[in-house]
């Protein structure tokens, strides 16, 4: 499954286009006391339009606007960044985002020079395999310098919410939108998405019918991928549906998983697809694999034990019981 293929697609930006998947990433996954100061009942999107191509190239970018509780108010930009690779320079781009917002205000006369700028708060949500590396403020990029001159370089630092850093505990405690949106994506288990689209169907049908639509058609292309289907739940937008078809339909679908390299076993280099299968399930599900692991795998010679390899990756709890079992077989 590659990570670029489930997150590029523009309903992941639909979700975070919802109100209340972003009062929840807010509420759960922004560890500052302000956050609970806001107004949440004034979330209001906004045009992105003041951005420049190049910026709008490099990411996804969606802008809020919300109301602190005494009367005021600030914006949230949210970066979506699923590039397999960190972006070195992110803090100076989201400071270009951020002059460019208030730049904006400016020029549009939704500010004079009479008021005060509002605060801005930029988040990136990033939910690459490799953990993210690049600096999360302005004054890290900088080199060495007199501190009589540092006082003059801007600054500015972001949130980064890195989703496949966030711990089981944390995952665990959320019930809001954004944690049932993250428990989804880190699923590997068919039964364990169906019981999360319950959940979700328990706890929001009736207030928030709007967000679970989205959240269906985003569920319905990540199923696809991981279950290696394209037919048979392309474009559903009703988790009822899903959770339906998916109790009708997990046994044949855990065994299309499980099956991911027989298409392209068919033809020369049966082996090496089955082990390019192993390897890739165990990347998506554990993360990079170890050289010794990948060194192992790769000196396979038995399609057969091949194929029970990708049967073990797609079971074994963790790398370790995979690495366990790996080295029975190969005595």
């Amino acid at each position: 499954m590659s990570q670029n293929r489930l997150t590029h697609d523009p309903v992941y930006k639909k979700l975070f286009s919802d109100p209340e998947m972003v009062k929840s990433l807010l509420e759960e996954f922004v560890p500052d006391a302000f956050v609970q100061e806001l107004d949440y009942s004034t979330l209001n999107r906004c045009s992105g339009n003041y951005v420049t191509d190049d910026l709008r190239e490099r990411h996804s970018d969606i802008v809020w606007r919300v109301g602190w509780k005494n009367g005021t108010y600030c914006y949230i930009v949210i970066l979506l960044e699923f590039q397999s690779r960190t972006d070195h320079w992110m803090a100076l781009r989201m400071l270009a985002y951020t002059a460019l917002l208030l730049q904006d205000l400016v020029k549009t006369e939704q500010i004079s020079s009479e008021h005060t700028l509002p605060a801005v708060f930029p988040i990136v949500l990033y939910n690459g395999l490799r953990p993210w590396s690049a600096p999360r403020d302005m004054f890290t990029l900088y080199g060495p310098m007199p501190e009589s001159v540092r006082q003059y370089c801007p600054r500015q630092r972001y949130l980064l919410i890195d989703e496949n850093r966030i711990t089981e505990a944390q995952l665990a405690q959320s019930i809001g939108l954004s944690g049932y949106l993250f428990k989804l994506e880190r699923s590997k288990n068919i039964d364990v998405t169906r019981q999360f689209i319950k959940e979700i169907i328990l706890r929001f049908k009736e207030k928030y019918s709007g967000s679970l639509k989205v959240i269906a058609e985003w569920l319905s292309h990540i199923l696809s991928v991981k279950a290696n289907i394209t037919e048979k739940i392309h474009e559903i937008n009703d988790l009822q549906e899903i959770e339906t078809m998916l109790e009708e339909n997990a046994a044949n679908w855990k065994y299309e998983y499980i099956d991911l390299g027989r298409k392209e076993g068919r033809k020369e280099g049966r082996l090496e697809s089955a082990q390019d299968s192993v390897l890739r399930l165990l990347e998506v599900r554990f993360g990079a694999v170890p050289a010794a692991v990948r060194t192992s795998v790769q000196a396979i010679s038995s399609l057969d034990m091949a194929k029970d390899l990708l049967t073990v990756a797609y079971r074994a709890r963790d790398m370790q019981d995979f690495e366990q079992i790996l080295a029975k077989s190969i005595g």
